[in-house]
């Protein structure tokens, strides 16, 4: 969880939109979203993203 809040407060978002970044970059797993913000801030951090 600690992850999730770095992330939040760098790149100002909900904890809750965090928390699956974190979870995705911790798995090795593609993030699916439909928040442009979200996808925005995984893709920074070299997650891959399907936005639908």
């Amino acid at each position: 969880m600690t992850r999730a809040f770095e992330i939040a407060l760098q790149y100002s978002i909900t904890v809750y939109d965090a928390l699956y970044i974190a979870l995705a970059e911790s798995r090795k797993y593609e993030l699916i979203t439909c928040d442009e913000r979200q996808a925005g801030v995984a893709k920074e951090l070299n997650i891959g993203v399907l936005l639908v």
